[in-house]
């Protein structure tokens, strides 16, 4: 759970069979939310609109590559595409268990991968609204979740989930003091999120919209904005082209495979 904050689960979806909602703790449709954003490989073609508060915009297009590991671990690969000066610039993330990741930035000319240390997860990816923190996935046990209350989103029920660090070394470790979450309560698809920071004070939001039936209960999100409310900055994401369950080679998320040139093939 993150989207993607959901920057992952508009590249990631799964199939399930339809669930009860009644009853279910905060926890329990987090874990619903989680699995069906979980499938064997994905890959999209996204453009991503950067926009100042004086209304300035920024066009950039990436692709993005995602696998599960046969250990059930995923790992992902953002490549930009354009501008020039972008071209071939990426983003390896791993994800190591226990709530570990290892993410590493790729830019053109390089010699090595540079790793991102843990407080450079807090900062902004490529000038956008998203941080590196936002773009690796959840484990559900590093975190509580309260009970779900119940709110309208664009005319669809939802269950409206608080989601906080559950230990020390978490809340140490990232940006946010807790987030907010809606949920969808007939497709338990994340539409809206609330980011907080270690004072509580509200500082981003994502709003997913444009969803789209892909096929059985396989849903995913066609647009995805995030807005900085302090700066009134945003991000739109928008997914033009998006595959599940495709063979990728497992040694595409490699730092040989980046190094070799051919993920700006």
């Amino acid at each position: 759970m993150k989207t993607i904050g959901i920057f992952l689960a508009v590249l990631l979806t799964g199939l399930t069979q339809p669930v009860a909602a009644d009853g279910l703790s905060g926890k329990e449709i987090i874990e619903i939310h989680k699995k069906r954003h979980t499938v064997r490989s994905a890959a999209d073609e996204v453009v991503m609109l950067l926009v100042d508060e004086s209304g300035n915009k920024k066009v950039r297009t990436l692709r993005r590559f995602a696998k599960q590991f046969e250990d059930g671990l995923s790992r992902t690969m953002i490549v930009f595409k354009e501008p020039k000066d972008l071209e071939g610039t990426a983003l390896l993330t791993w994800e190591l268990g226990d709530g570990r990741h290892k993410q590493w930035l790729y830019l053109p000319g390089q010699t090595a991968l540079q790793l991102i240390a843990e407080r450079g997860k807090r900062s902004a990816f490529m000038g956008s609204d998203f941080t590196y923190e936002d773009l690796q996935p959840d484990a559900v046990e590093d975190y509580i979740y309260s009970e779900p209350k119940s709110e309208s989103v664009e005319g669809a029920d939802c269950f409206v989930i608080e989601v906080v660090p559950a230990t020390e070394e978490k809340r140490k470790e990232s940006t946010y003091g807790k987030r907010v979450v809606w949920i969808r309560k007939d497709i338990f698809f994340a539409v809206k999120m609330e980011y907080y920071d270690r004072n509580n004070r509200h500082i981003k939001t994502q709003i997913n919209q444009g969803l789209i039936n892909v096929e059985g209960d396989i849903w995913f999100s066609e647009k995805v904005l995030m807005e900085t409310l302090k700066t009134g900055h945003k991000t739109l994401m928008g997914v033009k082209k998006k595959q599940i369950n495709i063979p990728l080679e497992d040694g595409m998320f490699t730092e040989k495979y980046i190094l070799s040139g051919r993920h700006a093939s």
